[in-house]
């Protein structure tokens, strides 16, 4: 197979990405719950105030209640559990957040999620609520020229910050500290792929991109790294595949961007095997690919202004600094 038609099937797999990078913010307990609580019941009929309310328990309820509503794709009840003023740290406000996760229901169908909350933190009407979220997921469609539908893995660690509106806890914004995706077709499920990162960055700084993984006998692996803004929809640039020798790295140094936003480290990794077509005639055979992507936080500091105090030069060449009331 030429290169050039490997490179086609490597963009299509590429252009997943586009709404498959939501799915590691979207963890689903597997555990069904009821829909209206208990709590909610009682309210409901005038009585809740009799009871003393437990602001933990009422936001686990949030969390059993989001992933409920996403097993489900439930859209309008998963919007119902978030403020009207939410926006994560890529900048996505409640419109954009829910056209992603809508995207994301069309091209994905869920196995295997969990959600562990690690911590709880309340202050009066406010609180932080920190997550750690583990899934898988099958996508819809096969990709051109391999067999079976691909299979995504993913992971994120957010902290998410709520609010209490009209007595109600609501999600007012979510702050993802690190996130890995990775979606893969054919042999690439076999295989363990890496990539590694900087959590964190400033706006238009080097960083570099590894990708590694264990070294394959008998197989031919091209891989090609970028990054790639956070922002929706996704703008996916054109890369030059590159083969990896013997032990399964590949790194390239990119530069971050100065738009502030936040952006993936993507490696897209196509992978080929001879085929025997005839006798002494051999083909090249696409027998995997992968997307596998992990989030880079970009950061643009604000400089601090120091203000230097006045002085009054003498004479005798010496200064003195006029303090603020202006006596020396």
């Amino acid at each position: 197979m030429k290169s050039t038609k490997l490179k086609k099937k490597l963009f299509s797999l590429l252009t997943l990405t586009v709404v498959l990078a939501t799915f590691a913010q979207h963890p689903v307990i597997a555990e069904e719950t009821d829909e209206v609580s208990v709590e909610d019941r009682i309210a409901a009929i005038g009585f809740g105030k009799v009871f003393s309310s437990d602001p933990q328990k009422e936001i686990l309820s949030i969390f059993k209640k989001l992933d409920t509503y996403t097993e489900k794709q439930d859209l309008k009840k998963i919007k119902q559990l978030y403020s009207d003023d939410f926006v994560n740290n890529d900048g996505y406000d409640l419109e954009t957040y829910m056209k992603s996760v809508k995207n994301g229901f069309s091209s994905y169908t869920i196995k295997n999620l969990f959600t562990k909350v690690n911590n709880i933190a309340i202050n009066d009407d406010y609180a932080v609520v920190h997550v750690t979220e583990t899934g898988e997921a099958e996508t819809l469609k096969p990709v051109d020229g391999i067999e079976g539908n691909g299979l995504i893995i993913s992971s994120a660690d957010v902290y998410y910050h709520l609010k209490k509106e009209n007595g109600k806890w609501k999600i007012a914004s979510a702050n993802i500290i690190d996130e890995t995706c990775s979606i893969l077709y054919g042999a690439a499920k076999s295989i363990y792929f890496s990539i590694n990162v900087p959590s964190q960055v400033k706006s238009n700084s080097e960083y570099t991109i590894s990708l590694s993984f264990a070294p394959l006998k008998e197989a031919f692996v091209a891989a090609s790294l970028f990054s790639s803004p956070i922002i929706y929809p996704m703008n996916l640039p054109k890369t030059d595949f590159k083969a990896i020798k013997g032990d399964g790295v590949l790194e390239r140094l990119v530069t971050s961007n100065s738009d502030n936003y936040n952006e993936y480290a993507v490696a897209t990794i196509g992978l080929s095997a001879p085929k025997l077509i005839a006798a002494n005639q051999y083909d090249i055979e696409t027998t995997g690919s992968a997307i596998v992507m992990r989030r880079v936080n970009v950061f643009k500091p604000m400089p601090q202004k120091i203000t230097k105090k006045p002085t009054k030069k003498f004479d005798n060449n010496q200064e003195e600094s006029i303090t603020k009331d202006g006596q020396e």
